[in-house]
């Protein structure tokens, strides 16, 4: 991935290895997939860590039971981690998408947005059956945009304001489903969307993997 690109990891798709050495600013998102198996926070990890300290060790990547202590004597140190805070198995979703989704910005086309003057998109695209978006959106001087629907809308770059507050360089507003935002630009602004999954098309239930899946995103 190179300076500006977007990567989409789905759930259950394999990646890596990942490394940032080049990069100034680097944007992650993480969050639930179409199969309900959730995401833990970093405040669940950690405390998952801690605890899990008092009956075993984190080796290279390996969590190792102490003698006597029940479970598998050695597992993948993330899948203990989300074991041992979710309270049962884990299993990996069947991936919508084999590999991730690379999508270069500079070779999408500015669309004008209906009903919105001064204001252009470029739609990169919706993912998985929980219609997860992502797309940017340029306002030219004095344009507004009503930014609506369930996902992070973060500005690159221009000045203006959202809801009366000041918008700069990666001012960021986080929408939940049925809220919206208004921003306003003073000079020429760029915004990007990372979406978030519908949350009333999520599985209920896991959707079961091959045994043989031994790790993959999650």
């Amino acid at each position: 991935m190179k300076p500006g690109v977007v990567g989409y990891f789905p759930e259950g798709a394999f990646y890596g290895p990942q490394s940032s050495e080049n990069a100034n600013v680097v944007v992650v998102m993480q969050f639930g997939g179409p199969s309900g198996s959730g995401f833990l926070s970093q405040t669940q990890v950690d405390a998952a860590y801690y605890e899990m300290k008092k009956y075993g060790t984190f080796d290279k990547g390996i969590y190792r039971r102490n003698e006597g202590v029940p479970g598998k004597k050695n597992m993948d140190s993330f899948q203990a981690v989300w074991e041992f805070a979710n309270k049962r198995p884990m299993v990996y979703a069947k991936p919508q998408y084999n590999d991730p989704v690379i999508m270069n910005p500079e070779t999408f086309r500015w669309q004008p947005v209906a009903g919105a003057p001064g204001v252009e998109e470029k739609t990169f695209g919706t993912f998985s059956d929980c219609n997860t978006r992502c797309a940017r959106y340029k306002l030219s001087p004095g344009a507004r945009f009503t930014a609506k629907g369930r996902g992070v809308f973060m500005a690159l770059s221009g000045k203006g304001s959202v809801e009366g507050a000041p918008m700069r360089r990666y001012t960021t507003v986080y929408l939940k489903d049925g809220e919206q935002a208004t921003f306003q630009a003073e000079e020429t602004a760029e915004i990007l969307l990372l979406g978030l999954p519908d949350e009333s098309r999520i599985g209920k239930l896991p959707m079961v993997a091959d045994e043989s899946e031994e790790s993959a995103a999650a």
